[in-house]
């Protein structure tokens, strides 16, 4: 099936060096989000007692579609039931509320693989940013937004026709820069998330966002 004429105009732009170059620069503060995300969840499972690798899998599972103060909430949430059920997989997964089939069912997999091979394309690039490796490039509903893509459609953005395009262009700005992809991807995304939409729905606070989750889990 072709492409849809949105796609199609948001793989352009995701290709356009200049629109990416310019978002990284506006969204500049949020460049290192993910070294920061890495010290305050290190902090979060050391005081926990959680295993990290483990605890990022699931964050990768399940965060689609979710702010990201609920994405640590739902991860704390799982990571205790663990404890609950003695690494009862299964049982664990199913005593955890508000999680959705598809994300049950994506938690469950993770959790059962020694990789976040099982993951998709971008909650697989969001967990592999976690554990480290900056080469890997996410694409979001906000990365997709800042192509033109609209909220509903968004999520399109990981597909084949704009991710490629995408993620070329986002390492071109990151060699030109001295910087990781996944820097300028979070200053992308910093800005995307800050300047389209719902104002700071993005929630670059990550400090506030893991106290909340804390706070409510």
């Amino acid at each position: 099936m072709p492409a849809k004429p949105d796609t199609i105009a948001a793989a352009k732009k995701a290709a356009n060096y200049l629109i990416i170059r310019t978002a990284a620069i506006r969204g500049i503060e949020g460049k290192d989000w993910y070294a920061d995300a890495r010290t305050s969840l290190s902090t979060l499972c050391h005081n926990e007692g959680f295993n990290y690798t483990t605890f990022i899998k699931v964050m990768g599972a399940t965060s689609p579609q979710c702010p990201v103060w609920m994405n640590i909430r739902h991860t704390i949430r799982v990571m205790r039931s663990l404890k609950v059920h003695a690494g009862d997989v299964y049982a664990a997964v199913a005593a955890v509320p508000a999680l959705a089939g598809s994300v049950r069912k994506a938690t469950i997999k993770t959790l059962l693989s020694e990789d976040t091979s099982t993951l998709g394309p971008k909650t697989r690039c969001f967990s592999e940013n976690l554990l480290g490796n900056e080469d890997m490039v996410t694409l979001d509903t906000w990365m997709g937004q800042l192509v033109g893509l609209s909220a509903k459609r968004s999520g399109s953005v990981t597909s084949k026709t704009v991710s490629r395009p995408y993620t070329s262009t986002i390492k071109a700005v990151a060699q030109n820069f001295g910087w990781t992809p996944a820097m300028v991807q979070a200053a992308c995304w910093t800005y995307a998330s800050s300047k389209l939409g719902n104002i700071n729905h993005g929630e670059t606070d990550l400090e506030a966002a893991i106290s909340r989750a804390i706070e409510t889990a």
